[in-house]
């Protein structure tokens, strides 16, 4: 079948298949800081965690977790202290990592050590061990103090789930974090990898799933998704039992109604598919549609247009990180002016259309682009579908007029370090009647 190559194919594309390029520069921080805290007989202290070290992160990764281990004595110094001794610690690390990154170095969230590299990040977290499944970590906000965590059980419990229930459970992290970047949901990646075990473990006949059933399974998970409460402030993470947080007010469950809807909509045993996974994983979904005749392929071809579209995903890695909401502000000389999310009805032509980053948490330095995609049977018959990358002139604004009709969109996207982290899109429906 069809939709099984498609789905062998876009998860192979998913996957990280080289991490030697992660792993040279995890064994020179590693060996940089050994050399200050240990002795050339000891071991190792580094530790690849995170969603890298529970083998569910994804190709184009831009954050990789690394602890690194230290000894007791190392503690017991820094307790004496006076003051915030965690936020001395995480000096003394980064100070001891710059003598081989010296310009990419810095300090992050009070509770790690970044060091940036063109394409990702690593975080560095300097840990205790309390126990065999339990680090202490330090945390500088608020004056200082220790905080546990516990890796070791939540990447063993992903070895569990998936022995049980073979590859779907990692294919189903893959697949939602491959959602998550098209639709640009700031979701993290333990809440992801936890949501997906619960929904396995509560759906255990989907053990020894295989890629024909991926559509069914799909439709389901995202009927899961769809009734989680938005307000809940945290789950339980796979393993540790640790409590992982909602960061983004559950913006995540009302996208999943939204692709619930889709499926519902969708004949998921024809060709219809391809479109709903073009929906919901973007244009690099493989399609072995049939070319048959319809009503729009014909509209289609009846018109000469060039196909001048661009794709973020071409030109920049994607990993979203970050929230960004769009707006658009909507004037028209003689009428009242209005915000177009508090709109539902159509535009009309001959307005003015100010698209704007209304909010947005990623730090600088970034750069933002604009894409602005005309679409219907009037934007192919002036030749207009747009659709480049455009951009931001500084002052995180887009400034369009509604033209003609169509079900057109705006798509605002912020690149750091040369990753995509964040994105939002805005419907522009406009109508002349």
């Amino acid at each position: 079948m069809s939709i099984t190559i498609a789905f062998s194919e876009y998860i192979e594309l998913l996957k990280i298949n080289d991490i030697s390029p992660y792993e040279s520069k995890f064994n020179r921080i590693s060996n940089k800081l050994h050399e200050k805290y240990w002795s050339k007989s000891d071991d190792c202290k580094g530790i690849i965690v995170g969603s890298v070290g529970r083998g569910t992160a994804i190709n184009g990764v831009s954050d990789l977790d690394m602890l690194y281990v230290l000894p007791d004595s190392v503690k017991k110094r820094i307790d004496k202290r006076s003051g915030n001794g965690q936020s001395a610690l995480l000096q003394e690390v980064k100070n001891q990592i710059s003598l081989s990154y010296p310009t990419t170095t810095k300090e992050g969230n009070g509770q790690v050590v970044v060091v940036s590299f063109r394409d990702y990040e690593f975080e560095v977290c300097p840990v205790f061990i309390k126990d065999n499944d339990t680090f202490y970590y330090p945390d500088s906000n608020n004056g200082g103090k220790w905080r546990t965590t516990k890796p070791n059980l939540e990447q063993a419990e992903c070895v569990k789930i998936e022995n049980e229930f073979g590859t779907v459970f990692k294919n189903l992290c893959f697949l939602t974090r491959a959602w998550k970047n098209s639709w640009g949901l700031k979701v993290g990646g333990l809440l992801i990898d936890t949501l997906v075990y619960d929904f396995l473990n509560s759906n255990t006949d989907l053990k020894n799933s295989v890629y024909s059933d991926y559509p069914q399974i799909l439709l389901k998970y995202f009927e899961y998704l769809s009734g989680l409460k938005s307000e809940q402030s945290f789950w339980y993470a796979l393993g540790s039992r640790q409590k992982v947080y909602n960061k983004n007010n559950g913006r995540f469950i009302k996208k999943a109604k939204k692709v619930k809807k889709k499926l519902e909509k969708t004949n998921l045993n024809s060709d219809e598919v391809y479109t709903a996974m073009r929906y919901i994983f973007g244009n690099k979904f493989p399609s072995y549609s049939s070319e048959k005749f319809t009503a729009k392929k014909y509209v289609s071809e009846m018109f000469s247009f060039t196909n001048t579209e661009q794709f973020i995903e071409d030109r920049y890695p994607v990993d979203i990180r970050y929230s960004l909401n769009l707006d658009c502000k909507v004037t028209q000389s003689g009428w009242q002016p209005f915000w177009l999310k508090e709109s539902t009805k159509p535009l009309r032509t001959v307005k003015n259309l100010e698209f704007r980053a209304v909010f947005h948490d990623v730090p600088p330095p970034y750069r933002m682009y604009w894409k602005v995609r005309n679409r219907g049977v009037e934007a192919k018959k002036r030749d207009m579908i747009r659709g480049g990358l455009l951009a931001d002139n500084g002052k995180e604004v887009r400034t369009e007029k509604s033209t003609f009709s169509g079900e057109h969109f705006v798509e605002c996207y912020i690149v750091k370090n040369g990753v995509c982290v964040a994105r939002d899109r805005i419907n522009v429906p406009i109508s002349i009647l």
